[in-house]
């Protein structure tokens, strides 16, 4: 029984590694990958002016669009249904949420018979590690630092300190993050002793 899992795991494992490396070479031309990158199905990149620069080990999950020019850091992993517009720069080592919009589309404001007046795009900029989640919009001119969270669900209109935490509608600075974060204790590691520590606290 195991074993036919494990080959079951293996072909799944390559019927993948085949789609993407076919879908790697059915890129649009102005898309340039600098090594192997892996994209589900229906995976869709166009062109508003010059180039998509992917970098090596990203992977895009099914159903996201991607407007050129864009460029994305190596190992970034996008979930499924992102939407990135025109003149995003996305960093390395970032993650971004199912259903997530980087929008760098704006207006100008028109007269009253036309508000929305000559359309612009506003370039965002995600830094190297940040931590996206699910369902986020990203709106145009905002620049995300290094290390950095944008809660799922979050509305992110202003720019985001490095290795903070945002949330909210619009979102806004919940606490600071650690550039380390102390591994977990296993199961089979002492608890610390806190005794002492309550016993003084009283």
């Amino acid at each position: 029984m195991e074993k036919a899992s494990l080959v079951h795991r293996v072909k799944r494992k390559v019927k993948s590694l085949l789609q993407a490396r076919a879908q790697r070479s059915e890129l649009p031309e102005f898309v340039r990958s600098e090594s192997r990158i892996a994209l589900q199905e229906n995976v869709v990149f166009q062109r508003n002016s010059g180039e998509a620069v992917i970098g090596a080990g990203v992977t895009i999950y099914r159903n996201s669009e991607l407007h050129a020019p864009l460029r994305i850091g190596e190992h970034t992993f996008l979930n499924r249904d992102c939407f990135v517009r025109p003149h995003c720069k996305i960093g390395r080592n970032v993650s971004i949420g199912a259903f997530s919009r980087l929008l760098t589309d704006n207006h100008e404001i028109g007269d009253a018979i036309r508000r929305a007046g000559k359309h612009r795009f506003d370039p965002i900029t995600i830094g190297d590690g940040v931590w996206i989640g699910a369902s986020c919009t990203i709106l145009g001119g905002v620049e995300i630092g290094d290390g950095a969270i944008v809660a799922a669900g979050s509305l992110v209109t202003e720019n985001v300190a490095p290795n903070t935490l945002v949330a909210g509608v619009p979102a806004k600075h919940k606490r600071d993050l650690p550039e380390k974060v102390q591994p977990a204790l296993s199961s089979n590691e002492p608890k610390p002793d806190l005794s002492s520590a309550l016993a003084t606290s009283e």
